[in-house]
């Protein structure tokens, strides 16, 4: 699966557009890896890695777009967790990768023409991104407030909680709810912002909650709630 569809495929998972934009993080940090990987190996590898990142650039451009439009549809919320997640990407990216990167540019810029240097190309590009990513962070990282855990939030569903549903057709679900910053590449987290997380907030266990989706409503019980200490 390619970096832009498994983008999309995030997509569908989120109730607002601006949700997007968190998760260009953890996609970005694959695709720098990957990078970091293929890069030095045979023409092949190195041509795959370069699709990847023709994919990640076309993917930040769309984010971007998708923030610039609807900048106040999300909640600006994130655990504990998440945010020492954002810290530590941002901390990657200023300290590691993008003083790496830098030294690629300018000894690809030592060959020669930089016109037909796909080395130099390549990695200006990169470097440009990690500066908008790192704009990103350190902007995200000052709006959005650390919600922990209370005891009064014990048997209901709010902010952090791990939650069991169950359908009439016998499907269990379980998930933990948290902000859109911390959902990408988590099957088992669900946005703030989802359809289910606002179904289900302030419901306890024993109680329906009829969720709003594409195909209709949906109708879930819920089976426990718990949360992290």
């Amino acid at each position: 699966m390619s970096l832009r569809h498994e983008f999309y495929s995030q997509c569908a998972r989120l109730p607002n557009a601006s949700q997007h934009a968190a998760d260009g993080g953890t996609t970005f940090i694959k695709a720098l890896h990957w990078n970091d990987s293929c890069c030095g190996y045979d023409m092949g590898v190195r041509d795959s890695a370069q699709i990847v990142a023709e994919h990640f650039l076309a993917t930040l451009a769309l984010l971007e777009l998708i923030v610039s439009e609807t900048p106040d549809l999300s909640t600006n919320i994130i655990t504990k967790e998440g945010h020492e997640a954002l810290k530590q990407e941002l901390d990657f990216l200023w300290r590691e990768k993008r003083p790496d990167t830098t030294r690629k540019v300018t000894w690809a810029a030592s060959l020669g023409d930089r016109s037909e240097n796909a080395d130099y190309q390549y990695n200006k590009k990169l470097l440009r991104e990690i500066d908008r990513r790192v704009r990103y962070l350190r902007k995200r990282l000052e709006d959005v407030r650390v919600v922990e855990y209370s005891p009064e939030q014990e048997g209901k569903v709010f902010f952090g909680a791990w939650v069991e549903i169950e359908n009439e057709a016998g499907e269990i679900k379980k998930f933990r709810v948290v902000g859109y910053d911390e959902i990408y590449g988590r099957n088992d987290y669900i946005s703030i912002d989802s359809p289910m997380a606002r179904a289900l907030l302030k419901k306890e266990v024993g109680d329906e909650a009829v969720v709003q989706t594409p195909g209709g409503e949906m109708l879930w019980w819920i089976n426990e709630i718990f949360y992290k200490k």
